[in-house]
């Protein structure tokens, strides 16, 4: 997610530097602990109003869809049913 922040951030004109651990084992797959996100001073507020809406964006509840074969509850953005496969679309 914190590289996804700094290309939200660099897009939009804030250099941005990370900071911070990133744990890669066989257990974790690759999860990040404790990550800082250094921007100028002059560019924080910009910043902290770009990764709240990030950040709000990104909890949103995902909309759901009832697969026309079996039924099964699934988001909206899959093109295919992780129950019976079968593909979803027009």
């Amino acid at each position: 997610m914190a590289e996804m922040i700094k290309e939200i951030l660099e897009e939009n004109g804030i250099f941005c530097m990370l900071q911070g651990i990133y744990l890669k084992n066989k257990f974790l797959q690759g999860a990040i602990d404790d990550i800082k996100i250094f921007v100028p001073a002059s560019k924080a507020e910009q910043a902290k109003e770009l990764i709240d809406a990030f950040i709000d964006k990104f909890n949103e509840p995902t909309h759901q869809i009832k697969c026309p074969n079996c039924g099964q509850m699934i988001e909206s953005y899959r093109i295919q049913c992780p129950k019976c496969h079968e593909f979803i679309g027009d």
